[in-house]
């Protein structure tokens, strides 16, 4: 096969798997702030004095060395009205190491355990459904987040809002290879030099 060959068919490919990427994209950066208050998980909460940091990243890498303890994160995003009926599941990375997470100021979902019990689930990628009725066509993800030592924060992992088929899609995937990085698109171009 020629290198046109190879491009055509790699980008057929890479329109097949962008049919079964994130149903809704959720922004690389978002707001920041070390401490804990139940105030963040309000969605009228103004949060425009928060730094900005890398989703997924250790926390340690986004200039906060050495911190253990609470810390918050806020992101903000849109959903067309036509998708506010569907049925939808938060991915929301591997968390080091306990969380709750609010979707405009309901708590969809927790891993691990907070202080005075605290416990880990760092290796555990979130998945959290979203109950019906939640989304709007403006919305606030806050996540509570406890670290105990080392790493903290939304690590590593999966970050996107998706629907039931991708949903399905992106945890039991079918036969073959494919390539995702993060719950973003990755293809490569074998072939192509």
């Amino acid at each position: 096969m020629n290198r046109l060959g190879v491009l055509l068919a790699s980008l057929a490919v890479a329109a097949t798997i962008s049919l079964h990427a994130q149903t809704i994209l959720l922004p690389e950066r978002w707001r920041f702030a070390l401490g804990d208050s139940s105030v963040y998980s309000d969605p009228s909460f103004v949060d425009t004095s928060w730094a900005l940091i890398n989703v997924p990243s250790p926390w340690e890498d986004e200039g906060y060395p050495g911190y253990d303890g609470f810390a918050w994160y806020r992101t903000s995003f849109a959903v067309d009205e036509a998708l506010l009926d569907k049925r939808f599941y938060l991915f929301i990375g591997k968390i080091d190491d306990a969380d709750e997470v609010f979707l405009n100021g309901t708590r969809i979902g927790a891993t691990g355990g907070f202080p005075p019990k605290a416990t880990t689930a760092w290796d555990r990628q979130r998945i959290y459904p979203v109950p019906a009725g939640l989304l709007r066509q403006k919305n606030i993800i806050a996540v509570r987040v406890y670290d105990m030592m080392i790493a903290g924060g939304i690590v590593a992992g999966t970050i996107g809002l998706y629907n039931e088929e991708d949903y399905e899609w992106t945890v039991h995937p079918p036969p073959g290879p494919r390539a995702a990085m993060n719950g973003r698109l990755a293809v490569c171009l074998r072939g192509w030099t």
